[in-house]
């Protein structure tokens, strides 16, 4: 039931239109609407003598494509983030027009959102323009404005193109341009979108260009325009300079670092010479070439002004002196005057510069043509005198003697006030702990010691990368041992032996390149031999190899490649059975490596094999036990309803090929409830995908778990939850676990098939 709009909306003054009718359909017919273009419409209601009834609306097009053309979806998904972008403008009168002047074009951009219908009108922003700016119009629907002042209804796709007018709250815009996306999706709709219009010249900012770019005559009272300023804002050019103070009582050599701000020409100058403490010694000003003392008062004023009217009762009356008699001209330093080796005065201060930043030299590039930007000669502060002798005569640092730390004894001698040691924190941040991200390398050691109650015991030994200490403590505590377990020794930095630690040269420490497998170490009358390390260690290092050249399989594979060259032949010989590479044993490996490589680390030794090794040891469950698993999980549970489990696949697999991709098998196992854990469907899953898109045989599956028609033996029941779960399947194994080596990958990264051939002919 629909109303008039004349009546209130109140009950009892609605009217039913309908009555007496007794067909009620709408019949679709084409109707050119847009300029030729047809589309699908509604036909009008029945009115009294072909006009519209009251209250009644012209017909809403209900789409732009013919049903069965696309596919049945809201339309907030299939055009979410399509948004129609047209450029526009509109006039708006002045206010007080003069010659030539009499409106401005606003230049703005409306934006036709198509999963809603909204539009948005922004106007960009134009800087030090005067006019409010910005988003004109949020995003809204907007309804259409007749010219009656009635309205029709909201704007949709087909009020928007090249050449139309859109009236948004009394503003007509005039479209004029789009973007290319908009000019696809309208042609393929059927629309043709005509070229782009020219905007209308607006005086105002034509007559402003000209203002800027040819200065008019000086009037009193108007300051100096920069035509540069709107473009080089926030642009700078910096110079290096000194300022040589020396021939004063107490002065010195400054480090000067000179800006010129392109926009107003002014310049700031900051002392640097303490690297610590910074200072403004010249604040940003225009800074006059020729210092003759402080102005007078109203020296710098933009406007002479006379005194005409005054006798002392009376207020003073003055008038602008159109000559500017009383004007001193002053000439101010621009970035034409200042290059490197000039000399720049700064108020009797003699400052010279000697370098610049590469802005500043592309800069003088492009405009000036300079090409030369060598920095000229300067000085050196009294520092650095300083350290230049102290260089050629050498730094006498008195020896440590035992008090504090050696950075402690060095602070004292380097100044007489000591204070307290700053440390770099860099390597503290990078390599702290974070989360369960310990950043701690664990090796086992052995002792080896003449006491044979300690020979041979085992020990851990705990690298902290985040600040280079070590900690070791005893790895094997037994009761009535007769040994005292816990901690050897406590975690600080432990210095290398064969040093003499009262003297003035640095000691050294070590660090994470004395610690790996095979090494032997002399930590504080203790030694040690490193036999082994655990899993995070080993992983760490492999990730790191640019830190840890012992774990880079590259560079280990490069030495191994260089020995095996000459005797490539005999070296391949001793892992062929049967004329065909297989996995050897480790030790095999391990032999073979020695063999060849007498000086090679048990590290460099346990990289290749922990890279080359065979993965296929390392599978946990086969595909044979995990089908005696879940059959046996399907018996317990009483499922048989195999055939549904087939109709579910049927109902997804509309062209009948018998595969479907693993997310879409994985939701259908789930729907049908199958009673499996959701790490065995998803063993079970990666198990059976075939292809590069890993795609999955239902018939196959189906047939891997029915009992009925495929039954399998029993298995001893586990727990599937925590032994299939991604932290164990995919846990790497420790490094005393590595059996077996894949050799034949090992030998085609040698890549010495050449060599084999030379040594064979």
């Amino acid at each position: 039931m629909k109303r008039s709009p004349r009546l209130p909306c109140l009950p009892g003054y609605s009217i039913n239109y309908n009555v007496g009718q007794t067909r009620f359909h709408l019949s679709n017919h084409l109707q050119y609407i847009h300029e030729g273009v047809p589309y699908f419409s509604s036909k009008e209601l029945p009115g009294v003598g072909g006009a519209p009834l009251p209250g009644q609306v012209s017909p809403k097009y209900p789409s732009i494509y013919t049903r069965g053309e696309v596919a049945e979806l809201p339309a907030w998904i299939v055009f979410d983030k399509h948004i129609l972008k047209f450029d526009a403008f509109w006039l708006e009168s002045a206010a007080f027009p003069e010659e030539g002047n009499r409106h401005f074009v606003h230049k703005c951009v409306v934006y036709f959102y198509l999963e809603d219908g909204t539009v948005k009108v922004v106007e960009p922003k134009i800087r030090n323009s005067g006019l409010p700016q910005g988003c004109l119009v949020h995003r809204q629907r907007i309804q259409y404005y007749r010219g009656d002042g009635s309205t029709n209804d909201n704007y949709d796709i087909i009020d928007f193109n090249i050449g139309k007018e859109v009236v948004i709250y009394g503003r007509k815009f005039t479209l004029v341009d789009c973007d290319k996306f908009t000019r696809q999706f309208l042609n393929r709709l059927g629309i043709p979108v005509p070229d782009p219009i020219v905007i209308p010249e607006d005086p105002y900012t034509k007559k402003r260009e000209k203002i800027d770019g040819v200065p008019e005559k000086k009037r009193a009272g108007k300051a100096e325009a920069y035509d540069s300023a709107p473009k080089l804002d926030n642009r700078i050019l910096g110079f290096k300079a000194y300022w040589d103070d020396r021939e004063n009582p107490g002065g010195y050599l400054h480090l000067l670092n000179l800006i010129y701000f392109l926009s107003d020409g002014t310049i700031e100058v900051s002392d640097v010479t303490d690297p610590d403490k910074h200072y403004i010694l010249v604040k940003r000003m225009r800074l006059p070439k020729e210092y003759k003392g402080l102005s007078m008062p109203g020296e710098n004023d933009p406007m002479t002004l006379l005194n005409v009217i005054g006798d002392g009762k009376r207020p003073n009356r003055s008038i602008a002196d159109p000559l500017d008699a009383g004007r001193s001209s002053k000439e101010f330093y621009r970035d034409k005057d200042i290059t490197i080796g000039a000399v720049v005065n700064s108020f009797g201060r003699k400052f010279v510069v000697y370098d610049c930043d590469n802005f500043t030299k592309e800069y003088y590039k492009v405009k000036f043509g300079l090409d030369d930007f060598t920095p000229a000669p300067r000085p050196l502060t009294k520092e650095e005198v300083a350290l230049t002798a102290a260089k050629e005569i050498g730094l006498q640092i008195a020896p440590y003697n035992g008090f504090g730390s050696y950075e402690d004894s060095l602070r004292n001698c380097l100044t007489v006030h000591p204070s307290q040691i700053v440390k770099s924190m860099k390597q503290f941040y990078e390599k702290d702990r974070f989360g369960y991200d310990s950043k701690i390398l664990r090796f086992s050691a052995i002792m080896l010691s003449k006491d044979p109650v300690y020979h041979g015991r085992k020990y851990i030994i705990s690298y902290f990368l985040a600040d280079d200490t070590i900690n070791i403590h005893d790895g094997e505590t037994a009761p009535n041992t007769g040994v005292n377990g816990g901690m050897l020794i406590s975690r600080r930095q432990i210095l290398k032996p064969g040093q003499d630690i009262y003297s003035s040269k640095t000691p050294q420490y070590y660090d994470y390149r004395d610690l790996f497998i095979g090494n032997y170490l002399e930590l504080e009358g203790h030694s040690f031999h490193i036999v082994g390390a655990d899993e995070y260690a080993l992983h760490y290092m492999e990730t790191h190899p640019n830190e840890f050249p012992k774990s880079n399989v590259r560079q280990v594979l490069d030495k191994v490649r260089q020995a095996v060259k000459p005797i490539y032949k005999e070296f391949a010989a001793q892992f062929l059975k049967d004329s065909e590479f297989r996995t050897v044993p480790s030790l095999q490996f391990r032999e073979a490596i020695i063999n060849v490589l007498p000086d090679i680390t048990e590290q460099e030794v346990l990289t290749l094999a922990r890279y080359y090794r065979d993965k296929s040891e390392n599978e946990k469950f086969s595909l044979d036990s995990i089908r005696r698993y879940a059959q046996d999980i399907l018996k317990k549970e009483l499922f048989d309803d195999f055939q549904g489990l087939r109709e579910g696949f049927l109902h997804h697999d509309e062209d009948r090929k018998g595969f479907l991709t693993k997310k879409t098998a994985y939701s259908v196992i789930r729907g049908t409830k199958l009673p499996l854990d959701v790490e065995m469907i998803q063993v079970i899953l990666e198990k059976l995908s075939v292809g590069e898109e890993c795609h999955i045989n239902y018939n196959e599956f189906i047939e891997f778990i029915n009992y009925k028609t495929n039954p399998v033996p029993p298995i001893q029941p586990i727990n599937i939850s925590s032994a299939m779960s991604w932290q164990n399947l995919n846990r790497p194994e420790p490094h005393h676990t590595v059996n077996s080596i894949a050799i034949k990958g090992f030998v085609d990264d040698l890549m010495l098939e050449d060599s084999l051939k030379n040594q064979s002919a």
